[in-house]
């Protein structure tokens, strides 16, 4: 293990690896990315892997776009190979008015920046998935583009892509403690020895808050925890990923064929990281599920797990430098780490390159601290929680 680095960076999921990539792409140097487990141990290897380019706002939805383009080039780019990308689309199912008026909103903000939305009725609904139970039903929102890759795979590129530019990755290296003298960074601790840099990149997601705290910070971050479970594989019948505003489910089927089920925890509350999995998860959600689609009601489950998603007050990426402490950077994905990778791997090269421009129409600003006048814990949704569900459950 290195002595001295330029940069470091901690946490060895998608986040971690693309800011390591991406950097070393940009021409930094020197850098080492350390990670307690190993790459892909935390969120990143218990997602559910979609991507979307549709959001409820500009910044979103140009950093998906942005991200889509760039999953299309990886495998390639770094040598890596397929990463199994999937466009299958994206369909959110509404059934409150107040929800599709919401939704024809955002879908007129989509379309004026070339994101392809389309409004469905309830027929059309059926016509894409004949085994949808379209009772109370009103419409949906599906983007064609959006889709599935293999999270695994995609890290691992960033990996390989980073190493061969220089990167070291320290794996089963636990970081216990920054060290911070005059108001900057000048060390990491870990159980393996110290590394001196006068830069740390904090991408460990759900983990946030713990590593800020070794610099005295309180960063507004709480873990959120998530279930999902798996299906015996069955005919892939290349269908868009479903998330239901009536259950607050999401439903996609694996190009393997068993078909990914998921949601937020409700028995748990945030601010806790807890991988085990609940009886109460199960069984609410095959009951959602059989009545969202009752062809499922004689589907096996191969096994299910948990997650957590890092939730930031309103959901978005927290990117860039903690003014308290110099060189002490966030690079957390609130629940988007695997989804907008590419774009907080670029963003966080461009933060640090000091670049004026960006190669995604959006300000820095807007995914920035100075945006929270005051840290305070997210109560684990927004205040408008019916139209802002996707950040939930997706």
């Amino acid at each position: 293990m290195k002595k001295t680095a330029d940069i470091v960076i901690i946490g060895g999921g998608v986040a971690g690896c693309s800011c390591a990539y991406y950097l070393a792409k940009r021409g930094f140097r020197n850098i080492v990315l350390v990670e307690k487990k190993y790459i892909t141990s935390g969120s990143t290897g218990r997602c559910a892997a979609n991507f979307k380019e549709q959001w409820e706002s500009p910044v979103k939805c140009e950093m998906g776009k942005y991200s889509i383009r760039q999953f299309k080039v990886l495998g390639e780019e770094t040598g890596f190979g397929d990463l199994e990308v999937v466009q299958n689309g994206y369909m959110f199912t509404l059934y409150q008015p107040d929800q599709v008026a919401e939704f024809k909103r955002r879908q007129t903000m989509q379309n004026s920046i070339g994101v392809p939305t389309q409004y469905l009725e309830p027929y059309e609904v059926k016509q894409i998935i004949p085994q949808y139970n379209t009772a109370g039903l009103l419409g949906a929102i599906l983007n064609p583009e959006d889709g599935h890759i293999n999270p695994f795979k995609l890290t691992f590129a960033y990996e390989k892509g980073a190493k061969d530019r220089g990167v070291e990755f320290d794996t089963y290296t636990t970081v216990t403690g920054i060290r911070v003298e005059g108001g900057r960074v000048k060390a990491v601790i870990t159980d393996r020895g110290t590394i001196e840099t006068p830069v740390v990149i904090n991408a460990t997601e759900a983990e946030t808050k713990w590593i800020s705290r070794m610099v005295g910070l309180y960063h507004p971050v709480e873990p959120q925890k998530h279930e999902i479970l798996i299906t015996e594989p069955m005919d892939y019948l290349k269908l868009p990923m479903i998330t239901s505003y009536d259950q607050k489910i999401y439903i996609h089927q694996m190009p393997h064929g068993g078909f990914a089920m998921g949601t937020l925890n409700e028995f748990q509350p945030m601010g806790i990281v807890n991988y085990g999995s609940s009886w109460n998860f199960l069984e609410e959600m095959c009951r959602r599920a059989v009545q969202m689609i009752p062809a499922f009601q004689n589907v096996r489950v191969i096994r299910q797990w948990a997650g957590h998603y890092g939730m930031t007050p309103d959901m978005n990426v927290i990117l860039g430098p903690a003014p308290e402490v110099e060189g002490y950077i966030l690079a957390t994905g609130a629940a988007k780490s695997m989804m907008m990778s590419p774009a907080i791997g670029t963003l966080i090269a461009e933060i640090l390159a000091g670049d004026t421009e960006s190669a995604i129409p959006i300000s820095k600003k807007d995914v920035g601290l100075s945006r929270f006048q005051n840290y305070f814990i997210n109560p684990g949704g927004s205040s408008k929680k019916n139209m802002d569900a996707e950040d939930a459950v997706s």
